[in-house]
């Protein structure tokens, strides 16, 4: 009976960095001799979205809670579900409110941007040693608290974090759930964890950062790089200080803005990206006129009605603006726009050989009102791109955009079996 060779270190090199991201993390965890290779072998994760009390994986979620044996504290039982709390208890079961900030942690104060400048960022020795006083202060209310508990025969209790693994596509069936050692809360139970599955040469395809106001854990100097990002209003310039300077220009930024006038349209790394997607409720006046200046080549926007046709059409494209610019929006009815712009206003019917839809056959054209520019305004159908399988989210029941694309004159050409049919007509 012949005797199988073992697979060696190289091949096992090459099988770590091709496996996906979960299972990968999931053997260096069980297997030793696996672990080191997880550690240098570049680790390639196709979507990452960050919470402060979980992280998820390409398609798995990675859950941190609080658990406690029986005897319950008041405060468990009143917030528990399944058995679980989302938040850290103290020894006496009650919500433990020490912030317990780390060198390494992000502190996100996006909707307080106007109130915090200066104060939200990386954890380092210089924001750390501005934050001490409220730390010490917090500290030593808790250290205060916790005498009065044992001072007035407080009982105590044990409590423990649990990391449960779900998958997105069907969260009510739990992967597994691993519990940490007691002195571990969800603060450092994270930390841990990030630490233990990102390596120095991380890519993540696509990175989607849920938290606005808050503080996300990380190990101290860790950085990723990434191809696409997703932020909430004023999170852009705190973010990014844990990506690598590899990252810029950004692939694609997602923006949800609180209002227009948010600086985060002044950052360089927005107006560096090549594809700016911006979650608005409505494509009005005051959105056209926030974007028409922008520089970026690839614009795109959901989450709401158009409300200003003429202004989108006639106002958007400027002398300016280079061949290939692309302003693009998600909606519904890409169908019932277009034929309005056809319809009723003053624009050429034509079509486009290269972009030609059997959903969306003709285009809207638009010239220059200088006969010398070499430039035209082509408005179209079309189906939303999604680079690299996670750039553009959309709801697979509307997988469509108007599209408003700067060509070069004469790329949109007549119809000409529509003239031939007219021409016979007559």
């Amino acid at each position: 009976m012949s005797q199988q060779k073992p697979v060696s270190y190289e091949a096992r090199k090459v099988i770590m960095e091709h496996l996906e991201a979960n299972k990968r993390y999931s053997l260096a965890a069980r297997c030793p001799s696996l672990r080191k290779i997880h550690e240098i072998v570049p680790l390639t994760i196709q979507y990452l979205k960050l919470q402060e009390n979980s992280i998820t994986l390409n398609s798995r979620e990675h859950i941190f809670q609080t658990t406690m044996d029986y005897p319950y504290s008041t405060c468990f039982q009143q917030n528990q579900k399944n058995g679980k709390i989302d938040f850290d208890l103290d020894a006496y079961g009650n919500r433990d409110q020490n912030p317990e900030i780390m060198f390494g942690d992000l502190e996100l104060r996006g909707h307080t941007e106007q109130l915090a400048v200066g104060q939200a960022g990386r954890i380092n020795e210089v924001l750390f040693q501005a934050m001490l006083p409220d730390i010490i202060r917090e500290n030593q209310r808790n250290l205060v608290r916790n005498q009065n508990y044992s001072a007035g025969g407080w009982q105590r209790y044990r409590s423990w974090v649990v990391c449960t693994f779900e998958r997105i596509s069907n969260p009510e069936i739990t992967q597994y759930t691993v519990r940490y050692p007691e002195h571990f809360n969800i603060k450092s139970a994270l930390r841990n964890h990030i630490g233990r599955i990102f390596n120095s040469e991380t890519l993540v395809k696509y990175l989607d950062v849920d938290v606005s106001v808050g503080i996300l854990r990380f190990p101290e100097n860790f950085k990723i790089r990434v191809h696409a990002l997703s932020v909430k209003s004023g999170v852009l310039d705190t973010i990014s200080e844990v990506l690598t300077t590899s990252s810029f220009p950004l692939k694609q930024l997602t923006l949800e803005p609180m209002t227009l006038t948010s600086p985060d349209f002044q950052h360089e790394d927005l107006l560096s990206s090549e594809c700016l997607h911006i979650i608005w409720a409505f494509v009005d006046e005051e959105l056209i006129d926030t974007i028409k200046n922008l520089p970026n080549r690839n614009i795109h926007l959901s989450g709401g009605l158009i409300s200003s046709l003429e202004a989108l059409v006639y106002n958007w494209a400027t002398p300016t603006k280079p061949i290939g610019t692309k302003l693009s929006i998600q909606h519904p009815d890409v169908e019932g726009y277009l034929n309005l712009i056809l319809n009723d206003m003053a624009v050429l019917k034509k079509i486009l050989p290269d972009k030609k839809s059997t959903d969306f056959p003709y285009c809207a054209t638009v010239h220059s009102n200088d006969v010398e520019d070499n430039w035209e305004l082509n408005i179209y159908g079309d189906k939303i791109s999604n680079y690299e399988g996670k750039l553009i989210n959309y709801n697979d029941e509307n997988p469509w955009m108007l599209v408003l694309e700067i060509m070069e004159k004469g790329s949109a050409k007549q119809d000409e079996q529509r003239s031939r049919k007219r021409e016979h007509s007559v």
